[in-house]
């Protein structure tokens, strides 16, 4: 009895375990989670990326403050307790995911001066975006997001 006790808790255990690493991790974290996680990295970055030019003092305190909401977001998504998540789902959606993501257009992650006229058309797609993300962070490594210009695959880009 006792011999079939401890084999059946064995067995459960290796059964247990399979069906938990055999579930994708993105699918154990919500795919809207993610999108928002790589949503407010844009979002910071758009609003770093407007005083980061700016010498003047009124600005800095806000400067800072939005340069500390970027490196957060940075490194949350680098080096954070999600970080096998996010590599998993940024290989995806720029690999075998990759037509899912590219009709969403205008997805710049720099700051675009409001006066001027911007063609939609020459702004990187979510696709685009997500590929630039991985590409920074995680290919090159580096500790911020290389500007479009800078980027081989985003060349003519905002």
């Amino acid at each position: 009895m006792k011999k079939q006790f401890i084999y059946t808790s064995i067995l459960s255990s290796i059964l247990l375990g399979l069906m938990v690493f055999s579930t994708p991790l993105i699918a154990q974290t919500a795919l809207r989670d993610i999108l928002h996680e790589f949503d407010k990295l844009r979002t910071y970055s758009i609003k770093y990326d407007a005083y980061r030019e700016l010498n003047e003092p009124e600005y800095a305190e806000r400067k800072k403050a939005h340069k500390k909401k970027y490196m957060d977001q940075i490194n949350y998504i680098k080096k954070g307790p999600n970080r096998a998540i996010y590599i998993q789902f940024l290989n995806d959606a720029t690999g075998k995911d990759s037509l899912r993501y590219q009709k969403q257009i205008g997805m710049h992650y720099t700051y675009l001066v409001p006066i001027r006229t911007h063609n939609i058309g020459n702004m990187p797609n979510m696709f685009e975006y997500l590929k630039a993300v991985k590409y920074s962070l995680f290919t090159l490594n580096k500790e911020e997001l290389i500007l479009p210009k800078d980027i081989p695959f985003l060349k003519g880009k905002l």
